[in-house]
């Protein structure tokens, strides 16, 4: 019966969710090179390995209007050659000596990684800082890179026509903010990126003082420090790049003209559900961050959960069904709910279920419940960065969201400092606010195709 679970839980890591591993990263360092290049050093010496990254402070919400997919593009054509090293060369090189690189493109970052023996660290950071200023694009390469993100877009939405229902929510969820926009691009936009618009992009943003470089694995700090200063330091900075607020004001009355988002499609099989409601950005610093992330695991976090036990195992109303927060983001937070389910009709008892499950939490978290709760995200993740390549991707979608090393370091003191009226206080936030709902549900003879 619980075979979709696992898509739940796809959906939530697409939405960013990540919590700190606080034995991986207690050890963590962090200096800046004189250009202003940012370095993470995290020392885990179980095996000789290391993984590079390279983040730049930088993504869709970053693009001009009509431009969207440059930053995406731009990830592709770093890999196309530089004026050192041909079409290709930077992923033989890696291969050919053990390692694996690759790179990723969300709304607020882009970021590029290495992860071979610490033996090849230097390759591979000689290599990266070539490309962070030697970029080479020729009008050939321009031309079959764009064909190739245009087919890789296609591609994705033919493998699954839901995202076109996603991408519509999205628009509507954030209206006219960038994150609702495709990471990709559209075709249209795509279509319109020129070279020049590449260039100017690469040239403003590909700088190492909006850079950090995260060192994780077989490494110490001063010897991070030698090879940062022999292979970056020499890098120029660029004139200061301020990063511009992306939250949304006013969210409690962000949807008083919205109207919910309802679909019918004939390949979909099964029907599912997304409620969302934006808060604000939080900072670091502040302690409702971590009372919504306790808020969040209590609803779902477990087989025992509100959520889990009303929808799943005693009302038989979906398959699957979760909570998500997602604060990793430079905009507004959010607060989502999702949930598959196999009788439409349901839809509308999933919707209540929800809101009573949120409108109970001010009763049934009692002070026992909020400690086991804290235990239970503490324990959790304490061994999910173990791995060097674990702990270096959370460092990159905490401080590629605007967090500091200090936020991820501070996490488990934070958690155990929320407190019942904390939680309860943001319950009735949300409570004052109101979901923007999306249900994809099956064609039927009666319904025409939405």
């Amino acid at each position: 019966m619980h075979k979709l679970i696992g898509k739940i839980i796809i959906c939530i890591v697409l939405f960013g969710i990540s919590h700190p591993a606080k034995a991986a990263l207690d050890n963590a360092q962090e200096f800046f090179l004189d250009n202003g290049l940012q370095v993470i050093v995290i020392p885990n010496h179980k095996a000789p390995i290391v993984k590079q990254v390279v983040l730049y402070k930088v993504g869709r919400v970053d693009e001009p209007v009509g431009k969207g997919g440059i930053a995406h593009f731009l990830e592709h054509l770093m890999f196309r050659g530089t004026h050192k090293f041909t079409d290709g060369k930077f992923n033989e090189l890696i291969e050919k000596n053990g390692g694996i690189s690759n790179a990723a493109t969300s709304h607020d970052f882009t970021y590029y990684y290495q992860f071979l023996s610490v033996d090849r660290l230097e390759l591979a950071m000689y290599l990266e800082a070539d490309r962070m200023t030697g970029l080479n694009i020729t009008d050939d390469v321009f031309t079959k890179e764009k064909n190739v993100v245009l087919q890789e877009r296609n591609q994705r939405l033919s493998a699954d026509t839901t995202k076109l229902f996603w991408e519509k929510y999205e628009k509507l969820l954030w209206d006219e903010s960038l994150y609702g926009e495709p990471v990709s691009g559209t075709d249209e936009e795509i279509k319109n990126i020129s070279k020049q618009d590449i260039l100017d992009f690469y040239n403003k943003y590909y700088a190492p003082n909006n850079a950090v470089l995260i060192l994780s694995g077989d490494i110490d700090i001063e010897t991070a420090k030698d090879l940062a200063q022999k292979y970056y330091g020499k890098i120029k900075t660029h004139s200061k790049i301020e990063r511009e607020d992306k939250s949304i004001t006013n969210t409690s009355e962000y949807y008083h003209n919205v109207y919910d988002l309802t679909s019918r499609r004939k390949d979909v099989k099964i029907s599912r559900l997304v409620g969302c409601y934006h808060l604000s950005h939080f900072d670091g610093k502040n302690p409702l961050l971590y009372a919504m992330i306790v808020l969040e695991n209590y609803l779902s976090g477990s087989i025992s959960s509100p959520v889990y036990q009303q929808m799943i195992l005693q009302k038989h109303l979906a398959v699957s069904a979760a909570t998500s927060f997602n604060y990793l983001r430079r905009g507004s937070s959010t607060f989502s709910m999702y949930a598959y389910f196999q009788r439409p009709e349901n839809a509308s008892k999933i919707k209540e279920a929800f809101v009573q499950n949120l409108k109970a939490t001010l009763k049934k978290l009692t002070p026992q419940e909020l400690e086991k709760v804290k235990k239970r995200i503490l324990a959790g993740i304490i061994y999910q960065n173990d791995n060097p390549s674990d702990a270096a991707e959370i460092v990159v979608r905490w401080l590629g969201t605007g967090y500091s090393l200090q936020d991820i370091q501070n996490f488990e003191k934070n958690i155990n400092a929320v407190t019942l009226e904390q939680v309860r206080d943001y319950v009735k936030t949300l409570q004052d606010m109101y979901p923007f709902w999306g249900v994809l549900m099956p064609l039927t003879e009666d319904h025409h195709e939405l």
